[in-house]
């Protein structure tokens, strides 16, 4: 299964200026063999809060029925990064997953960023989100749920292949971006595909480097500090050999995960 990672910088202008450039790219730029197609966190209005809640659309906005679109007539999945999007309880930090039919699911973070001043307006999330296509079922999380290892875990657990992570981790945290994405596809044994913004979003610097990361912890593709299109194809064949030389889902033991022992407690 090849994927396509749309590394946009995140100062090219308004959202119309996003939108024109990435309906050019998936229409252009990505070959008729990829099967996937991601974006970034919050790609159309940057991290500002004045700017987001300019930006705030209805699940139908004009980015939404644009990724619809582009997902129909090139035949192919669109995980649609991330929008602010108006919700019944206030606005969602929200991406929208496209297939050749039409949406597919929806995911609504479940883990605001307060350093970044996400808590001012993001209503969180209350559910995690896998879905199924034609190549197996997918999970997606944003950015900062990466630091939750419940996340992934569930999604593995419910039989996802591969987690998408739309982000926008800046420069003073990228090492942990690497080290996060690499621990997730360690401890599942799943592919890790984490796309993050290049460039500068007011006092925020983004430094690229999207990565695709296989169940072993291997690094597939990574990117460079530029806006760029990156491509890796996933072999699933690589989840079994991996599970199947260290077969850490046969070895679980749920039942002591639940137990907190006190001092001396657990002597024989």
């Amino acid at each position: 299964m090849r994927v396509a990672l749309l590394q946009l910088a995140a100062d090219r202008g308004t959202p119309e200026d996003y939108r024109s450039f990435v309906k050019y790219l998936v229409r252009e730029e990505v070959p008729h063999d990829v099967a996937f197609v991601v974006l970034p966190e919050l790609w159309t209005t940057g991290h500002l809060p004045q700017n987001i809640r300019k930006g705030v659309k209805v699940p139908q906005g004009p980015t939404n029925s644009l990724l619809a679109m582009l997902a129909k007539k090139r035949s192919l999945y669109i995980v649609g990064g991330s929008l602010p999007i108006q919700a019944s309880q206030g606005i969602s930090n929200f991406c929208s997953i496209y297939g050749p039919a039409g949406f597919l699911a929806g995911y609504a973070k479940v883990h605001p960023f307060g350093p970044m001043g996400e808590k001012e307006w993001c209503i969180p999330g209350r559910n995690l989100c896998l879905f199924s296509t034609a190549y197996g079922k997918m999970g997606v999380m944003i950015c900062y749920d990466l630091r939750f290892p419940e996340v992934a875990r569930a999604l593995a657990k419910a039989g996802s292949r591969a987690v998408f992570v739309p982000a926008a981790f800046p420069e003073a945290r990228i090492d942990q971006w690497e080290l996060l994405l690499r621990a997730r596809a360690v401890e599942n044994q799943i592919f890790m595909v984490g796309v993050n913004k290049a460039g500068r979003d007011g006092n925020h610097l983004f430094p690229g480097k999207s990565l695709v990361v296989a169940p072993d912890g291997t690094i597939l593709v990574e990117g460079s500090r530029d806006e760029e299109i990156l491509f890796c194809d996933l072999d699933f064949n690589l989840i079994t050999q991996v599970r199947e030389a260290i077969p850490c889902w046969q070895d679980l033991s749920p039942w002591a995960y639940e137990l907190l022992l006190e001092d001396g407690e657990g002597l024989p």
